[in-house]
């Protein structure tokens, strides 16, 4: 069956360009002129991956990106900005909120196939990994119930609390808090995150970064009291992620 890759561009040009030159590679293409006829076509059928302009009518690139993010039918799809814009912050703020690849018009298309074949291996070298690895991380998991501040953490029922409310996750989002729970006051780096909640072994730090970022920031919306500062889940730049306890919010 042919790859599926899904083209949001709201320049018709453009988007007949990209549509032929990615079928002459062989893949299957599907076009949205802008976010919202995009995530039509997501409900219907799940691409293998995203190319998505940013400056779109009615639903732009950036807010489709934090959309399919926000729903674990999409989570895994590999997400690659195309844009003419080539201001350091749009491309700054793209890679932050965890794209797979920010590419700028006009693209050669070598360079374009190229960053699809790399994101689609990756996406198959991480099925075939969860595929082919036992469920959960080596050795028994720790059980019980753990509190940090408001957040309450049920490792046994699967529940997750702040301030006596349900928090919803997805079983991602809940693997990756377990871990961090798990370790909690200890900096667990991207690569044993992505090895405990995927199954996957990374031996490329950035790479293992870029994969377990969307699930962070996730996590941290569902979470975290303030949005613009971080209580529970911190960053240590470099090394990883940890889960802080002893608070009195």
């Amino acid at each position: 069956m042919k790859e599926m890759i899904l083209v949001v561009e709201d320049n018709p040009d453009m988007t007949a360009a990209l549509k032929l030159a990615l079928e002459m590679e062989g893949y299957q293409v599907l076009a949205a002129a802008d976010g919202l006829e995009a995530l039509q076509i997501l409900d219907r059928t799940t691409p293998d991956l995203i190319v998505a302009d940013i400056m779109m009518p009615r639903m732009n690139g950036y807010e489709l990106y934090e959309a399919t993010h926000q729903d674990e039918r999409w989570l895994s799809i590999p997400f690659i900005f195309l844009t003419a814009k080539t201001d350091k912050e749009d491309i700054r703020l793209g890679k932050e909120m965890g794209a797979d690849d920010y590419l700028i018009k006009p693209v050669e298309k070598e360079d374009l196939i190229a960053a699809i074949r790399g994101k689609m291996k990756r996406v198959t070298e991480l099925k075939a990994a969860a595929g082919a690895a036992p469920e959960g991380p080596e050795g028994p998991a720790p059980k019980g119930t753990l509190k940090t501040g408001d957040l309450i953490i049920d490792l046994d029922r699967h529940v997750v609390t702040i301030k006596g409310q349900p928090v919803h996750l997805t079983p991602t989002e809940f693997e990756l808090l377990a871990c961090l729970a798990n370790n909690i006051d200890f900096v667990v780096s991207c690569q044993e995150l992505v090895k405990l909640v995927h199954k996957y072994h990374c031996d490329n730090e950035s790479e293992a970064r870029e994969i377990i970022r969307p699930h962070i920031k996730n996590l941290r919306r569902k979470i975290e009291p303030d949005p613009t500062q971080f209580t529970y889940i911190i960053n240590v730049r470099g090394v990883g992620y940890k889960l802080v306890s002893h608070f009195s919010l």
